[in-house]
């Protein structure tokens, strides 16, 4: 795929899920977990969404190396590529018409569950001032 980013651009575990499984499945960890906390079990088994959305045998080499010999552990999962804004404050807000959650809105938008808060608070990203010629001084 020409558009994959080299895996240290992925950010947190999604960096460490590319170098270990490959591009294709930190994506596929983003579409189903990003935004949200997601457990990562010591022996993912089928049905579990890691094995769901990356198959089964990448789904424990990931849980091999993330987890080792511990107990497993939750991490926030964080975002991939979500497009523009005008489309992920359409899609936020569409979910959350329909009765969604924050973190339902916030997955369907491909974005964290703070962004899809933010907008459910009336948040619509820094004032500008008045006189849009003023950019602010500062005396020093």
């Amino acid at each position: 795929m020409a558009d994959t980013p080299p895996t240290q651009d992925y950010p947190g575990i999604l960096g460490e899920i590319a170098a270990i499984a490959g591009p294709a499945a930190a994506e596929a960890v983003a579409r189903a977990k990003g935004g949200r906390p997601a457990y990562f079990p010591r022996r993912p088994m089928a049905g579990h969404w890691l094995a769901d959305a990356v198959g089964l045998d990448k789904a424990q080499a990931i849980c091999d190396r993330l987890v080792g010999g511990g107990s497993g552990f939750t991490v926030p999962v964080p975002v991939g590529p979500s497009g523009s804004r005008a489309r992920v404050w359409r899609t936020i807000s569409e979910a959350l018409a329909e009765g969604c959650s924050v973190p339902e809105a916030a997955h369907r938008a491909g974005v964290d569950i703070r962004t899809a808060r933010r907008h459910k608070n009336g948040y619509s990203g820094p004032r500008r001032p008045a006189n849009s010629d003023d950019q602010g001084s500062f005396d020093f």
